[in-house]
């Protein structure tokens, strides 16, 4: 049973790291006073948008700033 419960483990933590989505978060704007945790992974956020850390305690889906450098 607790291989079991390893195996799991070892599999969500694989797929979590799998599934961070392109780009990077912009700069945060205004942060509110209040705590807000819309997301805790990409992958919880819809489309290409990635859940991006504002403040200790603000966690939003935002559009992500993709590279276009081009040399």
């Amino acid at each position: 049973m607790h291989l079991l419960l390893i195996f799991c483990l070892v599999c969500s933590l694989i797929v979590e790291c799998s599934t961070q989505k392109q780009g990077a978060c912009p700069r945060c704007g205004i942060r509110p006073a209040v705590c807000i945790w819309d997301c805790e992974s990409d992958n919880e956020c819809p489309g290409a948008k990635k859940c991006c850390q504002c403040s200790s305690c603000m966690f939003t889906c935002e559009t992500p700033i993709l590279d276009t450098y081009r040399p």
